[in-house]
């Protein structure tokens, strides 16, 4: 027997990231209910207000770019930030490309005006998507980011989905949880060959009764300061399960 989770069959006020599924048809008595599918469409910005669009730097004196909230390729985002980079140091030319070979940002000085990445505690994951580096100079030259430009994120999702239903015997345990660390893969979905399962729900005794008639989903981002996965509102996702009893 197969069962799908389907998050456009959740309740009215549930969110995409959190929400309950009513199983249309109840599982009774399971001794394994596994996990098979998964498929979620990558729909998530990589760059996100509040987590990684602030950078400081210094120029001439103590200076920010806020990157909006959107996709880009690194070519778009060379060019964005080199507008904002221009805006804030009043024209001061400095050049921002991006070297696809490489997958690194380079940032120019064409005036030679001294050009350093500073810290930056509210939105402290900006350099580390940029490649860039705390305290990185550039000054009458160029300067390659440290490290490769990310815009992968997210790359994982930890998916909880837990089976429960209301029983006739108060002692028996009516919820059983799995736990999933699931990464994207290169076509932007989550898919059965990118998931880590966890341990499937598994009986030694079979237990009369026991029936499970909803399950409830919750995806969150392994890093607990990521921001709320708001753009999966409106993205349809389902998971597959095996049920064995």
């Amino acid at each position: 027997m197969k069962i799908i989770v389907d998050n456009d069959f959740r309740g009215a006020t549930d969110t995409s990231e959190n929400y309950t599924v009513n199983l249309a048809h109840p599982i009774k008595n399971p001794k394994l209910i596994k996990l098979i599918s998964a498929t979620i469409p990558k729909s998530i910005y990589p760059i996100q207000t509040g987590y990684n669009d602030l950078l400081n730097f210094t120029s001439t004196g103590a200076k920010s770019i806020t990157i909006p909230e959107q996709n880009y390729s690194g070519n778009q985002l060379a060019a964005e930030m080199q507008a904002l980079i221009r805006v804030a140091t009043a024209n001061a030319f400095q050049d921002v490309t991006y070297d696809a070979q490489l997958n690194k940002l380079v940032i120019g000085e064409t005036n030679g005006t001294a050009f350093t990445i500073t810290a930056n505690t509210t939105s402290p994951h900006t350099i580390e998507t940029l490649g860039l580096t705390v305290g990185q100079v550039a000054n009458n030259n160029t300067f390659n980011a440290t490290n490769m430009l990310d815009l992968s994120f997210p790359r994982y999702l930890n998916v909880d989905i837990e089976f429960g239903g209301n029983s006739s015997n108060p002692i028996v345990s009516q919820t059983t949880k799995h736990s999933y660390l699931m990464t994207f893969g290169k076509t932007d979905f989550i898919e059965i060959g990118y998931f880590t399962e966890g341990n499937g729900f598994d009986q030694s005794a079979l237990v009369n009764n026991q029936t499970f008639d909803f399950a409830k989903v919750s995806l969150t981002q392994p890093d607990n300061n990521a921001p709320k996965l708001d753009f999966l509102n409106g993205i349809h996702h389902e998971f597959i399960f095996e049920i064995l009893g």
